[in-house]
């Protein structure tokens, strides 16, 4: 099946193409904790599926030994065992803040420039 940009034509008002979803082993991963909604802090991916959470939000869950791993539809058991550290998404997560910060540093930026341009106009 072809990606729903090449079905679906862009209009305008559509967000622009950002690198908030990252391709995983073929599947794409995007940057926020499933749980929490929110970027990834000290992200954690299970051993016994292919999720990945924030640590204290999938750490918060635990409230047995054992829990369901909360991602929909998987129905993998997770101690805190099988949970660990993902330095690559991490690092991935904080280039993406990065670019992101900077994208809005330089909107803001022109923002001004446009701002200075139409003053001297008049």
């Amino acid at each position: 099946m072809p990606p729903l940009a090449q079905t679906i034509p862009r209009e305008e008002g559509d967000p622009d193409d950002s690198d908030e979803d990252i391709l995983v082993g073929g599947a794409t991963q995007g940057f926020k904790d499933p749980i929490s909604l929110t970027v990834f802090v000290d992200p954690v991916t299970s051993t016994k599926c292919p999720h990945s959470f924030s640590r204290e939000t999938i750490y918060a869950m635990f409230n047995q030994p054992t829990i369901t791993c909360p991602a929909h539809g998987c129905r993998a058991q997770l101690t805190k065992a099988d949970l660990v550290r993902n330095k690559n998404l991490e690092n991935r997560v904080k280039a993406h803040l990065r670019r992101e910060k900077e994208r809005a540093e330089k909107e803001m930026r022109d923002a001004v420039d446009m701002t200075i341009e139409d003053s001297e106009e008049e």
